[in-house]
């Protein structure tokens, strides 16, 4: 396998991560962190994860898990998913040095954001993981290095803080589960 094929494959990860960023654990969701290797993957990160997503799930246990979504990533006191709250200097320009980033970015792929994506801010980890994703998975080795420089660049420098945050306030496996993931994709080692 070649470092173009390494990069590529991670696509599929980056994308789900993306998705757990953006969006509140729901079925749907659900049912893709059930799928056989990935559900292992996620267990090994993070033991009893595998329990707790293949278990039976009532509308209330959504509930919860919406409510701690909410608690993590959208309140003032949780661990919120944005460069601009964990990059020195980035608040006070509300996130303009990543966001002239991803306008490159988006320029260089040919990209124009719909759906969630064009509700959240550009400095939010859904869009900039979403963003290295779609960059990775493009055939061109030009495309797969304007990722690596959009990880390097907008995601490495405040990550691994936001996901010791998360490490501490979270309970839910799936988020626990995804800031180890997180973790381990970026860390320097």
């Amino acid at each position: 396998m070649t470092a173009a094929d390494d990069s590529r494959a991670l696509a599929p990860l980056y994308a789900l991560l993306a998705r757990i960023s953006l969006l509140e654990l729901d079925r749907e969701l659900l049912g893709l962190l059930r799928e056989p290797g990935l559900i292992e993957v996620l267990d090994k990160v993070e033991p009893g994860c595998r329990a707790d997503v293949m278990r039976e799930w009532s509308d209330r246990d959504l509930e919860a898990a919406a409510e701690e979504y909410c608690a993590l990533f959208l309140l003032p006191d949780g661990a919120v998913p944005r460069a601009s709250a964990w990059i020195p200097g980035e608040q006070e320009m509300v996130g303009s040095g990543v966001d002239e980033l991803v306008d490159r970015v988006l320029e260089a792929l040919g990209v124009t954001p719909d759906g969630v994506l064009a509700r959240v801010p550009r400095d939010h980890l859904g869009f900039l993981l979403h963003l290295a994703a779609v960059a990775l998975d493009d055939d061109d080795a030009a495309a797969r290095s304007v990722a690596r420089g959009l990880i390097d660049q907008a995601l490495a420098p405040w990550v691994g803080r936001w996901t010791d945050a998360v490490l501490a306030r979270a309970e839910q496996p799936v988020y626990r589960a995804h800031a180890r993931l997180l973790a381990a994709l970026l860390s320097p080692d």
